[in-house]
């Protein structure tokens, strides 16, 4: 086996490795070797021969296997703490050099609008100049909310995950005035995770907006959170156009290539941040039938009574059913 086959062993190999060297020397020891024939003191001292043998050689076996695994570890730790410095110095270019410099474009280019004749083409061309640089910032954003999520994934840490979408419906009620919400929601209900998670929720909620071709007085947005198979749903649906094939089978394949890549960070940040809390998420997208976005988490410990609630648009109320 060459080297690269070495640092793939794995458990399974390992241990198959073992029972082979195991299974091949009973055979040649027991059954090919001469000295089954002996007799008497021969015979008890080609044994011993034989029993510490295979510890020896089994010993050299686990050895090799145990240090390839350990060589395999090490280069992995090795690639990681090289991603990880690669991704913090480009974490500090979003946060800091990228968004000042965009932050002066954006205010170049109002005061261009501002001095500049009333030219409809010039303010064409300045208007889409700024939709771009406020694109590259909303991605800026969004990339320094990965930054904002801890090392190590929470194991014991605890979230309301009613009041975290309550926040973020409310939120998104302020942005969007117009928009229709109908919600049902438990007054608290605590997940495995950390408040990070909010990033999550808030995502799913402003794509559901911003990629819906309708008027925000034509958009419909329902939210339910519910107990099931010992774990816990949130799903947010819309009445949008649904989101492209090509997207979900970008993030199905967990890769981009040059032929096939997402158009933006969102639904990558989405699911980053659910599986870094625990869960998962699901999109279904039908087209003309809207999407819907499903999150799966664990029920954390201390688990608050579960009472429904609903918010329905336009004018969020809240009602406590009987």
């Amino acid at each position: 086996m060459d080297k690269q086959g070495l640092l793939r062993l794995t458990p399974g190999k390992i241990s198959g490795l073992y029972f082979a060297f195991g299974f091949v020397w009973i055979l040649v020891t027991k059954w090919l070797l001469p000295t089954r024939f002996a007799v008497g003191e021969i015979r008890l001292f080609s044994d011993s021969v034989l029993m510490w043998g295979f510890v020896g050689l089994s010993s050299v076996l686990v050895f090799g296997l145990v240090y390839a695994r350990h060589q395999q570890f090490q280069h992995s730790q090795e690639v990681l703490r090289a991603a990880t410095e690669e991704l913090q110095v480009l974490h500090r270019v979003f946060r800091h050099n990228l968004r000042n410099d965009l932050t002066v474009i954006l205010g170049q280019i109002e005061l261009l609008q501002q001095n500049l004749p009333d030219d409809e083409n010039h303010h064409t061309q300045l208007d889409k100049a700024k939709q771009t640089a406020e694109h590259i910032t909303e991605i800026s954003n969004k990339v320094s909310m990965i930054n904002d999520v801890d090392a190590d994934p929470p194991v014991s840490e605890e979230v309301d995950l009613a009041a975290l979408t309550k926040d973020e419906l409310e939120r998104l009620r302020n942005k969007y005035p117009e928009l229709t919400i109908s919600a049902t929601l438990p007054d608290s209900l605590r997940i495995i995770g950390e408040p990070t998670l909010r990033y999550a929720i808030r995502e799913a909620l402003e794509n559901a907006v911003e990629h819906n071709t309708k008027s925000v007085d034509e958009q419909e947005i329902s939210i339910e959170i519910t107990r099931e198979y010992g774990g816990v749903i949130l799903e947010i649906a819309d009445n949008g156009p649904a989101i492209p094939p090509q997207e979900l089978a970008v993030l199905r394949r967990r890769d981009e290539t040059k032929l096939s890549h997402s158009s933006g960070i969102g639904l990558w940040l989405i699911s980053w941040l659910s599986q870094y809390n625990g869960g998962d998420v699901v999109f279904d997208a039908e087209p003309g039938q809207g999407t819907t976005v499903t999150f799966q988490f664990k029920v954390g410990t201390n688990i608050s009574l579960y009472q429904s609630s609903s918010i329905n648009g336009p004018k969020p109320t809240v009602e406590n059913p009987a």
